[in-house]
């Protein structure tokens, strides 16, 4: 060995190059977060930011959704066709339908009727804060103004709706404008109903526990350049808190400006304390530590990731199978799992709620079609027999204006828990298609067999004991039937709307009334009617 040369040890040299390689490793960790993976980071929480102002979007578009139906459910009453067209002879109906209750459970702040000719019948104000009437013209809104921009006249011969968002003296508002006809709608349209129901702190606490986004007002003055709920949320502005402007898609005006937080927060550090371990670890062992963390780590997040991604892209989510053998990503798996799981909860709530009467718990109009249009499908494939019956229970404005509508719609919920009661099997269904009027959708053998199946019905509403001294039929609520027997569903053309087959079960249940009402009456559709009605 010669003299003066120095050497080295295995140990020595490989600390060396154990240090020149976390050097490298460092390097290449900071270069690839700082280029590729901090940029997608932001992308990915940009589109969840994304996904979960457009969550509060589909929440306002739910609650108009709602007050939508309510304001049609009001407009399409005979009772309100009857005062619109004739509001001299019918005095009584705003006292007996409108008063501060109602201005408070539907959290009102305006009402208007206004006939064809565009003059006001009725309009009232109303502070839900001291909860007393106050001037409509208070509110700040130009009905007819609003009417005109719409592009409506005088005169309208066409069933009209109308979904707008407005600023009012008393703060954001929903204002719902529908036409008033009768309930079958087969009337000429005799004015408008005016609903303006008052968007509060109280509706964002409500959204916040299905978006579970915190939500709050702020002075529209103050943010008047933010941008619309609607636009995405940019990779460059990921934040954790943001304010978007709440827009009247009508006018594009903005009405309200929401200060939203997010569920997910975001801090741009390049080394945070997680990277400054890994690279201590990569220094102390950078060999083993890579391909562990590769091994371990790093794969299963990307096909995580992927998967994840996939997700985004299908606008449908999965649970996460298989488990991970580290605990933090196992409890991750965990947690997106039940987050899977509470968004289908969610959905299959809200789907659930468009298609269920609030007051009777059955189907509403729009889940009867939706049944009818999947039944007669299945029926007209099959050729089975079917039996329509269309329910309508008998003098219920004397019983409402004798007893008042808290009375009214207890006897409804209980005549919808008589008709539940008595459509329990798979092929049976009803729904409460109108103010007082139900329907039955069932399978029958025979002519026969429809007729006892409705005259039950009969019975059981009777059975209830419901006394209804005002009725010039009986001293109890009765119902008339009138129904539809199709021996062979095969023969219906698939071209025949249900609306022609409704139309002739409410022949069938015109007939009964004028025999004195309290019963049913059958119709049986042959294949020569079926084309009869086609031609």
């Amino acid at each position: 060995m010669a003299e003066g040369r120095t050497m080295t040890t295995i140990r020595r040299y490989s600390i060396r190059i154990s240090i020149l390689c976390a050097l490298l490793l460092a390097c290449v960790a900071f270069g690839y977060r700082s280029i590729y993976e901090e940029p997608k980071e932001r992308a990915l929480i940009a589109s969840f930011q994304t996904r979960e102002l457009e969550s509060i979007e589909h929440g306002f578009t739910f609650l108009s959704k709602a007050v939508e139906n309510i304001v049609v459910d009001w407009a399409y009453w005979n009772d309100t066709y009857e005062f619109i067209t004739a509001p001299k002879d019918h005095p009584s109906y705003i006292s007996a339908n409108i008063s501060r209750t109602t201005f408070r459970n539907l959290r009102l702040v305006g009402i208007q009727y206004i006939n064809n000719s565009f003059d006001i019948l009725y309009e009232q104000g109303f502070d839900l804060g001291s909860s007393s009437y106050i001037d409509f013209g208070d509110l700040r809104f130009d009905t007819k103004a609003h009417l005109g921009a719409l592009g409506r006249k005088a005169e309208g011969e066409d069933l009209f709706r109308s979904v707008s968002w407005v600023r009012t003296a008393s703060g954001p508002a929903l204002v719902v404008i529908s036409s008033i006809t009768n309930s079958q709608q087969d009337a000429k349209p005799g004015g408008y109903l005016v609903f303006i129901r008052l968007i509060a702190q109280q509706d964002l606490d409500q959204l916040a526990a299905v978006t579970r986004l915190t939500t709050r007002f702020e002075s529209l003055e103050s943010h008047s350049d933010a941008d619309p709920l609607s636009v995405p949320v940019n990779a460059e502005a990921v934040q954790s808190t943001r304010v978007r402007l709440l827009m009247d898609p009508l006018r594009g005006e903005s009405v309200a400006a929401l200060a939203i937080k997010h569920n997910a927060d975001y801090s741009s550090q390049l080394l945070n304390p997680g990277s400054l371990l890994l690279l201590f670890g990569l220094g102390l062992v950078p060999f083993l530590s890579f391909r562990m963390l590769d091994y371990r780590l790093v794969v299963p997040l990307e096909q995580s990731t992927r998967r994840i991604e996939n997700m985004v892209g299908s606008d449908r989510l999965f649970v996460l199978e298989a488990p991970f053998s580290l605990k933090e990503l196992e409890d991750m798996r965990l947690a997106f799992n039940g987050a899977v799981h509470s968004v289908e909860r969610q959905q299959q709530q809200l789907r659930q709620l468009v298609v269920t009467d609030g007051l009777t718990g059955i189907a509403n109009r729009r889940g009867f079609d939706l049944h009818v249009e999947r039944v007669s499908q299945e029926a007209r494939r099959l050729g089975v027999s079917m039996m329509w019956l269309v329910l309508d229970l008998d003098h219920f404005k004397q019983f409402n204006d004798q007893f008042g509508h808290v009375a009214g719609d207890e006897a409804l919920r209980r005549v919808g828990g008589a008709l539940q009661r008595l459509t329990k099997r798979a092929t049976d269904f009803c729904a409460r298609i109108g103010g007082e009027e139900f329907a039955v959708i069932s399978v029958a053998e025979s002519e026969d067999a429809a007729r006892h199946h409705a005259q039950s019905i009969c019975v059981a509403i009777a059975n209830l004991g419901i006394a209804h001294p005002g009725s010039a039929t009986a001293p109890h609520l009765t119902v008339s039937i009138g129904g539809l027997w199709i021996p062979d569903m095969s023969n219906v053309p698939a071209s025949l709307e249900r609306d022609h087959l409704f139309a002739l079960a409410d022949k069938a249940l015109y007939q009964a009334k004028a025999a004195g009402r309290n019963r049913c009456c059958i119709e049986d559709m042959r294949p020569q009617e079926a084309d009869s009605v086609e031609e």
